[in-house]
């Protein structure tokens, strides 16, 4: 059986618990950034037939994959906010290795995660 919190949690899309995310940060006086993906002015048909206009986050050297949001204080935490269903892509996990290797502070959270999250920041 399906509870509420489940049905309200499949509803948040990953922009939305991002955007959830963020301002708890700030009101928890983290400084947060995210590096936001821009339209490049292309457009092109999918393998379905669809038009799709062309996406893409721009960086310098290894950055495919990074994740959402890095979170600065006292103390560096970065999160990757996923949707129910979501993934981690191929380039993701390797950056979780990295975050891992580095000993860095690393957190993929949906939105059930919500008490964690507040946990994390407090």
């Amino acid at each position: 059986m399906t509870t509420p919190r489940q049905v309200l949690d499949a509803a948040v899309s990953e922009e939305d618990w991002q955007k959830w995310v963020i301002d708890y940060a700030h009101l928890k006086a983290w400084t947060a950034v995210h590096h936001r993906p821009a339209r490049i002015g292309r457009t092109y048909i999918n393998k379905k037939g669809e038009v799709k206009e062309s996406w893409q986050t721009h960086y310098q050297g290894d950055g495919k994959g990074e994740w959402d949001l890095h979170l600065y204080r006292e103390r560096v935490v970065v999160i990757e906010c996923m949707t129910v269903k979501g993934s981690l892509s191929p380039e993701q996990e390797h950056w979780g290795y990295v975050y891992e290797g580095a000993g860095q502070e690393h957190y993929c959270l949906r939105p059930s995660d919500f008490e964690r999250v507040m946990k994390v920041l407090e």
